[in-house]
């Protein structure tokens, strides 16, 4: 037998749960209920509780799987630039860090016994994860190009250290959670020339990836052409 039953059993679980979510996400059309103004309306009904319940809905949608985006840049409409970053950094490491828990708990035994025995080669890559995983993890975290949501629960399933994974995404994040807490901060106060570099200053970070690819896969041409 392949895998154990108890890895089996967890890991359908795990998919059977995201499944759902994913329906009923759909069914309910619940993005309609989160947007910026419905979580400005929600989080300041509480008071001076509103920090708190705001790093708990990044918890709550980090684990349903609910853009992120929609959080950093309400961040900056609520709490504006500096308390904005702190909660928006905070509350997301947080939220990413439970999710990659729950699906370690859930999946990791699972595919670990997958890697061993079908996937020899992707085991490598695996193995490497785990001696290089905070470089990995805030690479990866650096490229908004990548779902940060999706990105949580498929780094749980495999052997990066917990550590690794939570510096590599709270340092990672940074940057990005900035740039957007900026945007939600200049919508705020309607400064359209602030909402203009916010805009710029992200499709500018989006690009270095794309760019650096290119970049890369032009050297690879010239090298090959200069070894014929």
């Amino acid at each position: 037998m392949i895998f154990s039953k108890k890895s089996l059993i967890k890991f359908i679980t795990l998919i059977t749960i995201i499944i759902v979510i994913l329906l009923l996400t759909k069914i309910l059309n619940l993005y309609a209920y989160i947007g910026v103004t419905q979580i400005r309306d929600f989080v300041f009904s509480f008071g001076v509780l509103a920090p708190i319940i705001f790093m708990i809905l990044f918890i709550i949608f980090a684990v349903l799987l609910f853009p992120g985006s929609v959080l950093f840049i309400a961040s900056g409409f609520l709490f504006g630039n500096l308390l904005g970053s702190i909660l928006g950094v905070l509350g997301a490491t947080l939220g990413a860090s439970i999710a990659f828990l729950f699906s370690r708990g859930f999946g990791k035994s699972f595919v670990q016994e997958l890697f061993e025995n079908k996937l020899v080669r992707l085991n490598k890559y695996n193995h490497r994860l785990k001696e290089h995983g905070f470089i990995s993890v805030l690479t990866l975290r650096l490229i908004p190009l990548f779902p940060y949501n999706g990105s949580n629960y498929a780094l749980g399933l495999t052997k990066v250290k917990f550590l690794d994974y939570f510096f590599g995404t709270l340092i990672g994040l940074i940057p990005v959670i900035v740039i957007l807490v900026y945007l939600g901060d200049s919508i705020a106060n309607l400064d359209i020339i602030n909402i203009v570099i916010a805009i710029i200053l992200f499709s500018l970070f989006a690009s270095i990836y794309p760019i650096y690819r290119h970049l890369r896969k032009r050297k690879r041409k010239r090298l090959n052409i200069i070894e014929i």
